[in-house]
């Protein structure tokens, strides 16, 4: 790419502009709701458990949607490949929502019964 040269920064630099980042485009700003800064520490976060109780700090946070949407990823990746094959975004939701149809078929038989006791 043109910015990734000597010869190129002379040519940005020699006409006053800046150069663009392409990874940059398409990516979204933060929601408005999160907070800005490092994360919050594991002290932090046992104690806004303590204030608020564990399900108010779970619906808060999100963390547990994040600690499970991981290992689904990767379920994902491993069993029907690491990007989508179609190249129309409306394919791509298809191909998709099939892959995810065939991971829940492939899983069902092992996963336990689990009741919520507390």
């Amino acid at each position: 790419m043109l910015q990734d040269s000597f010869d190129g920064h002379a040519a940005i630099l020699a006409r006053d502009a800046r150069a663009g980042d392409p990874a940059a485009q398409g990516r979204r700003d933060p929601p408005a709701t999160a907070t800005p800064g490092p994360a919050p520490t594991s002290g932090a976060s046992a104690a806004r458990i303590a204030e608020v109780g564990r399900d108010a700090w779970k619906a808060e946070s999100g963390d547990h949607r994040r600690a499970l949407a991981a290992p689904a990823k990767l379920r994902y990746k491993t069993l029907i490949g690491p990007s989508p094959r179609a190249r129309r975004f409306d394919r791509q939701r298809v191909e998709a929502a099939v892959a995810l149809r065939r991971i829940d078929r492939f899983t069902a038989p092992a996963m336990p019964g689990s009741i919520r006791i507390a």
